[in-house]
């Protein structure tokens, strides 16, 4: 009769609203609560969501600790990524948690829409987040590099540090392993520096592999000496066939 109220957009869901045409139409009869009256501004203010459950009830019991849920992305910060699992409801996947490599930004791993399963990694229901994680979705690669690599193999790397005491190399995503400098070359040398570089792609020999302490050993001059003594062996063979 007269009297109009304001629905606010943030009060139509507990969900995130762009515009509130995804929620109501025109001329829809809707039930609202009246959350506010101003009698001398004469404002009536209205909630659509408020005559919901709100979604963080029970959110311990529904999305448990260790849980796998599935949800949509729903924006990027410089820490991390926001991901929707239901109206109401946003976790963070912190960056540490997005992949087992290391990433500078999550535009590198997701997308905002994106959908995918997380794994619940804690619950704060006072303060109503969420921490959540993709990279727990796959196997830890430390956990299963003996499926993938023995000592003795021979496999490709890319130094990614230097240091006074050797060169560290990456064979593959979040396996990084050292080159001891005493494994870099025969010849004496002062610093790494005098025998790779940072960003250099080489062949290295695994010589341990300690899964528990994260610890691989690399060795470079026997892949190369290596090679040298293998040629001389089989040019000694030729001459020895020839004469």
């Amino acid at each position: 009769g007269g009297l109009d109220g304001l629905l606010h957009i943030t009060d139509l869901s507990w969900g995130r609203v762009v515009h509130p045409s995804e929620i109501v139409k025109m001329d829809e009869e809707i039930t609202v609560k009246v959350i506010d009256y101003d009698e001398e501004k004469k404002r009536v203010s209205l909630g659509l969501k408020q005559l919901s459950p709100h979604p963080w009830d029970n959110v311990e019991v529904k999305y448990p600790v260790s849980a796998t849920v599935e949800g949509k992305i729903v924006s990027l910060t410089n820490y991390g990524a926001f991901i929707e699992i239901e109206p109401g409801i946003e976790g963070l996947i912190h960056i540490s948690e997005l992949s087992w490599s290391m990433v500078s930004a999550p535009e590198e791993i997701v997308t905002v829409g994106q959908e995918m399963d997380v794994f619940v990694l804690g619950v704060d229901r006072e303060n109503n987040r969420i921490a959540l994680s993709l990279r727990r979705m796959e196997p830890e690669p430390w956990q299963t590099i003996n499926d993938r690599y023995q000592t003795g193999d021979v496999v490709n790397a890319r130094i990614t540090k230097l240091a006074n005491f050797g060169a560290f190399a990456r064979i593959e995503d979040a396996i990084e392993g050292l080159i001891h400098i005493t494994e870099l070359t025969s010849k004496v040398i002062t610093h790494p520096q005098d025998v790779v570089s940072e960003g250099e792609a080489v062949k290295v020999k695994i010589l341990r592999i300690e899964r528990e302490r994260r610890r691989l050993g690399l060795s470079l001059r026997q892949v190369e000496e290596g090679f040298e003594l293998i040629n001389e062996k089989g040019l000694r063979g030729c001459l020895k066939t020839l004469s």
